[in-house]
């Protein structure tokens, strides 16, 4: 199966949602499966529906058994099945999204109840919407999950792609949802590694990961003295990535002042060290407006390296257009000083 980051799999999702065609989202704990299904469903003007598809019997995918009186046969009695109230309703006239999460958690018989709705969008008697779009998701074998192996009747009905999460696209995710830019930086001069690594010691419980990393931050935005919040962190991301990130937080502490930088971009000091560079570059992103945008880009300009050029540049686009919630505002786009940027570094950017 062939990995993919958020931003390309909600582009196959969106073509597997207009031809009909299932799709199935593997990847290990804490990626963000689900956040990108319901990412599909907003981006597509559809109802999310969620079925969790370990809790259910294969009698719960077809409904419950009733028994009713027989109106055709008076003093006799049928049974009949129910239609499950997780599902859609059947006569709405809504796009609906169906995710059926943690499908491989689900026992086989109740994968191989699942196989008449996936294909031909109904069971018994229940028929799903018009045009309505399935996705489902789950762990892998590999991923330390207590899963069970898909029937291949049940593989060979969806889409298969694996969900990898990647940097960039994780930042330009943080950045609309308003993560601290001390993290944002952290991530960024760390690696890949920072961002999802599980470890190959199986008893490890906690990790990093897209999912904890939020959960540090909502620890950050409470506590408001993450270097000193270690215990905390480490019952989240690990003892490891907590470490580091306490220190990176004390590094920050040291950084040229910002309002220096803004008053004096020619004459502040520019640090030397990596970590440092990648620190200053996302506190001034947070800072940058439509007034001191200029004199930060004179700043910015002199770090002697593209790679935190092009960082900042990046991420002040991505808290504009979060901010404005339309596309790259004048304050930008037609600044001279970002105009002979892109002039400068046509070799670096295409």
């Amino acid at each position: 199966m062939r990995e993919v980051n958020p931003k390309r799999l909600i582009e196959e999702l969106k073509i597997n949602a207009e031809i009909g065609t299932p799709s199935m989202v593997w990847g290990p704990p804490g990626v963000g499966k689900s956040d990108v299904a319901y990412q599909l469903a907003d981006e597509l003007g559809a109802e999310m529906c969620e079925v969790r598809a370990n809790l259910f019997d294969p009698i719960d995918v077809r409904g419950g058994l009733k028994i009713i009186e027989d109106t055709e046969r008076p003093g006799c009695y049928k049974t009949v099945y129910g239609i499950p109230e997780d599902y859609p309703p059947m006569d709405s006239d809504k796009r609906w999204v169906l995710f059926i999460d943690e499908l491989p958690n689900a026992n086989k018989a109740t994968q191989n109840a699942l196989l008449q709705l996936l294909l031909n969008h109904r069971i018994g008697t229940y028929e799903l919407p018009k045009d309505t779009v399935i996705v489902a998701a789950g762990n892998r074998a590999e991923d330390r999950a207590a899963v069970h192996d898909m029937p291949t009747p049940v593989a060979n009905r969806f889409a298969h792609f694996v969900l990898n999460p990647q940097v960039e696209p994780w930042i330009e995710w943080a950045i609309q949802n308003d993560i601290d830019d001390r993290l944002i930086s952290f991530i960024r001069f760390k690696g890949h590694d920072s961002l999802h690594n599980m470890g190959e010691n199986h008893t490890i419980k906690a990790f990093p990961s897209p999912r904890t990393w939020a959960f540090v931050d909502r620890r950050i935005k409470y506590i408001n003295a993450p270097g000193k919040d270690l215990d905390g962190m480490a019952s989240l991301v690990g003892i490891g990535p907590a470490q580091e990130f306490c220190a990176f937080m004390d590094m920050v502490d040291t950084l040229p002042d910002i309002d220096d930088v803004i008053k004096r971009p020619k004459q502040a000091p520019v640090p030397t060290k990596s970590d440092v560079r990648y620190a200053l570059v996302g506190a001034l992103s947070a800072r940058s407006g439509e007034k001191n945008f200029d004199d930060i880009m004179t700043y910015i300009c002199r770090i002697d390296s593209p790679e935190f050029q092009v960082a900042f540049v990046k991420d002040t686009v991505l808290r504009a257009k979060a901010k404005s919630q339309t596309g790259t505002p004048d304050w930008i786009s037609q600044s001279q000083k970002f105009l002979d940027w892109i002039d400068d570094n046509q070799d670096v950017l295409y």
